[in-house]
């Protein structure tokens, strides 16, 4: 056989067995999730398990954040219905909005979403009745009617719900409505929706706990305001929403174009621009007056994606391609070349290697700004905290330039973690009698400072998370064709 025409069979193998490697993979994932990381009536969960095989599960984590995460997996399904009509699709989209019905009946407050609702027994909670009752957040209640349970059996849900968590409810519920043809979904999410808007239309945008207070993330930003409101009245079909949308933006775009500016979100709490990637998607997709239109794409384009573009960020680059309505070919090859470094299912928490880059200035800056204010709060005795890492101290230092995405840490949903991590940590824990300027020098300038998380983490036992992540880049890359269905 001449070598020519080796080489060119040699080829034509090699592309055949890469052909479909994201698909594969997202099959994969859509397996290993429904297997590990929706149990009990179908909420999201990061998953341990007791051995390195990942054969026995030993406990749920994660679920304080289950609801933003099953309305993202909501969507992701949204999408893969609309691309291929699989029953299965529609199976897992049921089966994910039927979690967060159950989130919000859960609570017993009218309109109020749960964090997680799960049976009190493991590896959905596991501790003791009291050690649920000791803690803030969490209630026992008669487990809901469904998924094998009922009120003879013993609940718990999670309270103290963000705005974060309706973030999730609201990006899936809308994407769900209208990608999937199926009447009963949408009757389902008709229903809910009304109670939930109804709720946050009388408590003014303000999340009512069930104790009558404001939960501790609960005030409604402006941008979130317009997004539920317009959602609400296109899925309700409801005059009055769409003039109260309208009489709210009328009122508060000056205003919103301040809060979303996510600046200082580049160096702390970099998960506020998935919710704002989130919250302006749809706000931009379901406008219909093109001044609106307009305004919010430039906002969205000045203050948020501005902000992380060039970040190799797949999901908010596709949402900003498909809201600006412009495809970058760039953009599309590069999402496609992280797609194929994202690792297979399971995806373990596992350590990585972080590249030594350059610390930005501005950060180190901002860190010891901090520092000093808390400092004279201790002198002050207004510092209340037993520890300010994560709490009081915002500000640590971070890289000058985006890391790789395969040097970056492993995480539950890796679009919303920030690219400039210089090491693997959790915020460092000190208090007022720690604190001094050689303390502040070490906290401020050495990205080691922190607590090692993966050390933390194994302590519990062998971290899987759920692939979200994937699954709603890669469904809604093929929705927008900027993911070929062969690649």
């Amino acid at each position: 056989m001449p070598r020519r025409v080796y080489i060119l069979i040699l080829l034509i193998f090699a592309l055949k067995v890469l052909a479909g490697e994201l698909k594969d993979k997202a099959y994969a994932y859509e397996r290993w999730y429904q297997r590990w990381h929706s149990p009990g009536y179908g909420g999201t969960a990061e998953a341990i398990f007791a051995d390195p095989e990942l054969t026995r599960l030993k406990m749920l984590d994660g679920i304080g954040d289950s609801t933003i995460w099953t309305g993202t997996y909501l969507g992701a399904e949204a999408f893969r219905w609309a691309v291929e009509h699989s029953p299965q699709a529609l199976a897992n989209a049921k089966k994910a909005y039927r979690a967060l019905h159950y989130h919000l009946i859960a609570t017993g407050k009218r309109g109020l979403l749960a964090r997680y609702v799960g049976p009190l027994k493991p590896p959905f909670w596991n501790g003791s009745e009291e050690d649920c009752l000791k803690n803030d957040r969490c209630y026992i209640i008669p487990c809901p009617e469904g998924a094998g349970y009922g009120p003879k059996d013993k609940c718990f849900w999670l309270g103290d719900v963000s705005r974060d968590q309706y973030t999730g409810y609201w990006f899936g519920s809308a994407l769900a409505y209208d990608l999937i043809d199926d009447e009963e979904l949408r009757s389902w999410i008709r229903k809910d929706i009304q109670v939930i808007i109804d709720q946050l239309v009388k408590d003014d945008f303000v999340i009512i706990d069930v104790d009558g207070k404001p939960t501790g993330a609960g005030k409604v930003m402006a941008a979130m305001k317009f997004d539920w409101l317009l959602i609400s009245a296109h899925i309700l079909k409801d005059p009055n929403l769409k003039k109260r949308y309208e009489k709210e933006v009328n009122l508060h775009w000056l205003w919103n174009i301040i809060a979303s500016d996510r600046r200082l979100n580049q160096y702390f709490e970099y998960f506020a621009f998935n919710l704002d990637h989130q919250t302006y998607y749809n706000l931009i997709r379901l406008e219909n007056d093109p001044h609106r239109k307009r305004y919010f794409q430039k906002v969205f384009r000045e203050k948020v994606w501005g902000y992380t573009r060039g970040t190799s960020n797949v999901f908010f680059d596709y949402i900003a391609m498909a809201s600006l309505e412009r495809t970058i070919p760039e953009l599309v090859a590069q999402s496609r070349e992280i797609l194929e470094k994202f690792p297979p299912p399971p995806n373990r928490l596992v350590p990585v290697k972080l590249e030594a880059l350059p610390v930005r200035e501005s950060s180190i800056q901002l860190c010891k700004l901090n520092y000093n204010i808390v400092w004279l709060a201790c002198g002050l005795g207004l510092a209340k905290e037993k520890y300010f890492g994560g709490k009081l101290m915002y500000f640590y230092p971070i890289a000058s330039q985006p890391q790789k995405f395969e040097n970056r840490p492993k995480s539950d949903f890796i679009w919303q973690r920030s690219p400039y991590f210089l090491a693997d940590t959790w915020s460092p824990k000190f208090d007022c009698k720690d604190m001094s300027i050689k303390h502040r020098n070490w906290i401020c300038t050495d990205p080691k400072a922190g607590r090692d998380r993966i050390a933390l983490e194994m302590k519990k036992g062998y971290k899987v998370y759920p692939g979200v992540d994937y699954l709603i880049a890669y469904w809604m890359g093929r929705y927008y064709g900027f993911i070929d269905p062969d690649w």
